[in-house]
């Protein structure tokens, strides 16, 4: 079933429930209000009395003397039925009443005082009940020979509220009816653009766009479809990229590789150990891509291997630099390192983490001139430890920063040294966050490019 087909049938159920439920409530209201005034004799017009009678009983708790109150209403007006006529009381000067109390004995007869003692029986028809606090405590008759009309409530009011129930139910049914289908037509509307997009991305149309207008649910829908396709398509253009830049860094190595064998071959270069280290050289090149790879798409998937556990940083970070120190030399660099002496626990892993800062380190030193400096810091703060490098080159181009981490960025390719892959930043960027942690890179005031680890800490 279409969504307009069950827009439509809800609106149809909601004008149903409505209208039911108002004839419902309608019928047992009005017919607890009529019901007491029927019972009171207001449709007969002697309600007045009904009521001066009662309050009598209440305060003399006897019906002795009760015949003045009927005499000072004989003069009223009111309709009542002799035999099976309806006979108005207009022109009817001397209206007589007889009362009868609970038992059903004849207390006053306006018209017949002999009768008085007389017994009717209980609940005798035609009369108006005396109540007080729910107890009958009498009956008010008209005059021998006639008696109050008896009147069925209940249908009455069914039969004047069902007619024009059914007729409200129709009318609001087809109110509720043209507006679910215009209502429909414009919900409708975003959501079958959104399919009909939808649909074409699926084929592989990636520009699909909606507008974003509408309701403020259809439009957040369409910010997120397109928030989603635009980032369908910047991953598809950037798999394009990273495919040709894969082939293109697979190209140098293999060529050169090809080109050394054929001319050992055809023997314009000896076969020595020279020339057999300059294809070793292009293989250990390949291979170091293809392992730089194979991490990025574990990283991608998720399903990197991290064996975390607690480690002391500071004594850690020492060792590590250490391990630098013949790097460092070869282009005379003089290291400024910053690690607390206080210890820091930082759960993680530490090979990890060691690749990440390898990574960082020989791009520091890969883009400082000779005779430059680097500047490693430590910092524990509150709720985060940071680990920042800057070297003293000539910092990152504006235009490569915002793209640094990315694949085989241009920022990667520019004075690379012959072990690096252009994946380095990107690998590093990954590890930080599958560690729990952050890389961000900017242009120091100072001169150069820092890089700064951060890693959130449980307090």
């Amino acid at each position: 079933m279409s969504m307009r087909w069950r827009i439509f049938l809800s609106f149809l159920l909601i004008v149903l429930v409505a209208v039911g439920s108002l004839t419902f409530f309608a019928y047992h209201s009005t017919s607890s209000e009529v019901s007491s005034f029927v019972t009171s004799g207001g449709l007969w017009g002697v309600e007045k009395i009904v009521q001066a009678l009662e309050e009598y009983y209440q305060e003399h708790q006897t019906w002795q003397g009760a015949e003045t109150i009927l005499e000072s209403a004989r003069s009223g007006k009111g309709m009542m039925q002799h035999g099976g006529m309806m006979m108005g009381s207009e022109g009817m000067h001397a209206m007589a009443f007889r009362l009868v109390d609970a038992d059903g004995y004849v207390v006053v007869d306006q018209s017949d005082p002999q009768n008085v003692g007389a017994r009717l029986g209980a609940e005798p028809q035609g009369a108006v009940v005396l109540t007080l606090d729910e107890t009958v405590i009498g009956y008010l008759l008209p005059e021998t020979g006639y008696m109050f009309p008896t009147v069925d409530v209940n249908q009455a009011l069914l039969d004047l509220l069902l007619p024009s129930s059914i007729r409200a139910a129709l009318i609001t049914a087809l109110v509720g009816l043209g507006m679910a289908i215009i209502l429909g037509y414009f919900l409708y509307r975003p959501i079958r653009a959104l399919e009909k997009a939808a649909t074409g991305l699926a084929k592989g149309d990636l520009t699909q766009r909606v507008c974003e207008t509408g309701p403020a649910e259809t439009a957040n829908l369409g910010k997120a479809f397109n928030s989603m396709a635009e980032e369908l398509e910047k991953a598809d253009q950037n798999r394009r990229n990273m495919t040709a830049d894969i082939a293109h860094e697979l190209r140098t190595p293999l060529a050169v590789q090809q080109a050394n064998l054929e001319a050992m071959l055809d023997g314009v270069y000896p076969l020595d150990k020279k020339n057999i280290q300059v294809v070793l050289d292009q293989n250990h090149t390949l291979r170091l891509l293809v392992d730089d790879l194979r991490t990025l798409s574990l990283a991608d998937a998720g399903e990197l291997g991290l064996v975390q556990k607690p480690v002391e940083l500071t004594a850690y970070l020492r060792t590590f630099l250490e391990k630098f120190q013949n790097r460092l030399q070869e282009k005379q660099l003089t290291l400024h390192a910053e690690i607390p002496e206080t210890k820091i626990l930082l759960t993680t892993d530490a090979l990890r983490l060691e690749q990440i800062l390898t990574n960082l380190l020989q791009n520091a030193v890969t883009h400082s001139p000779r005779h430059g400096a680097l500047f490693f810091k430590v910092q524990n703060l509150a709720d985060r430890v940071e680990i920042s490098l800057r070297d003293s080159g000539e910092g990152i181009p504006p235009d490569v920063l915002p793209v640094l981490f990315e694949r085989f960025s241009k920022g990667s390719v520019t004075g690379r040294d012959k072990d690096s892959t252009g994946l380095g930043l990107a690998i590093s960027k990954k590890l930080a966050h599958a560690l729990g942690g952050d890389l961000t890179a900017r242009n120091h005031p100072a001169g150069g490019a820092e890089f700064t680890l951060t890693f959130v800490t449980k307090t």
